[in-house]
């Protein structure tokens, strides 16, 4: 039984082994295609003491600023909706490349801590004219707060969206686990796994709570439906009630419910009304 069950355990090694070989060997087959190629019209490459940034720019020049930081297994085209966006509302929008990821420089033994990535952010804002509004995601956010820390004459503000900060770290970056040290190994798990499109497109797709994206149909339908309520020009009504009553209108809204404990006994409990929208709410309306 010992002898199967070493047998079974080194068959298995063989197999994660020849898996991640064979996962190494495809990205680099699927990685062939140069910068040059991959840039896109609007990419820029900002030469910095860190390396070249690549960046995609939008909007007219004279606009304020906003630099956009991507999250971790992203890159600067994921803000295309919202640098679109921006731009027509007259800013000037710059979405960088945070390396290792996107088209940004990178090479072996790069410091990719958060103090590192802190500084490649702030050498971008510095070339522009204008201290740039930033904007960083996820794990941009650790790059983006260094940045903010770092060099906050540079900047004009900063938007912290969903930020995956690690609390109690110092920002340099930490010794990797011995396993993972040998750059082939580490290596051959990022290409089975944040680089392997057969994980990440099921793991995104997990991430997207409605498949269907809004079109410019649905705008023109939801406008409308806006005019419609305009046009029907209820008036804001006001009445008081009772907390068990209260309890039961807002049956099944946690958060709602998570209001309603913090009003103290004694106080009135108010509920507007809108045409057939009512809401607990302190008020008054105009």
């Amino acid at each position: 039984m010992l002898r199967f069950l070493i047998r079974l355990l080194i068959v298995l090694i063989v197999a994660v082994a020849a898996a991640l070989v064979a996962f190494w060997f495809m990205a680099n087959r699927r990685e062939v295609q140069s910068v040059d190629a991959l840039a896109l019209p609007e990419s820029r490459f900002v030469e910095t003491v860190h390396g070249a940034i690549h960046v995609l720019e939008d909007g007219p020049e004279n606009g304020v600023p906003v630099l956009l930081v991507h999250g971790s297994v992203g890159w600067a085209g994921l803000w295309r909706d919202t640098t679109s966006t921006l731009a027509r509302q007259g800013y000037r929008v710059i979405a960088l490349d945070l390396p290792p990821m996107g088209l940004s420089e990178r090479f072996r033994g790069m410091d990719y801590s958060r103090q590192a990535q802190g500084l490649r952010i702030l050498a971008v804002a510095e070339t522009l004219e204008t201290p740039p509004v930033l904007v960083a995601h996820s794990f941009g956010a650790g790059g983006a707060v260094e940045a903010m820390m770092a060099g906050p004459q540079a900047l004009r503000g900063g938007v912290i969206v969903a930020g995956a900060l690690g609390l109690g770290q110092d920002g340099t970056g930490q010794d990797l686990p011995l396993p993972l040290r040998p750059l082939l190994v580490r290596e051959a798990a990022l290409a089975s796994t944040v680089t392997n499109p057969l994980v990440t497109k099921p793991l995104f797709q997990q991430f997207v709570f409605q498949k269907d994206r809004i079109t410019p149909d649905d705008f023109e339908r939801i406008e409308a439906e806006m005019q419609q309520i305009i046009k029907e020009d209820h008036p804001f009504e006001v009445r008081e009630v009772l907390r068990d009553e209260a309890k039961d209108i807002l049956k099944g809204q946690t958060y709602k419910l998570e209001r309603l404990s913090e009003i103290p006994e004694g106080d009135p409990i108010t509920f507007y009304s809108c045409g057939e929208f009512q809401d607990l709410c302190r008020g008054p309306h105009v």
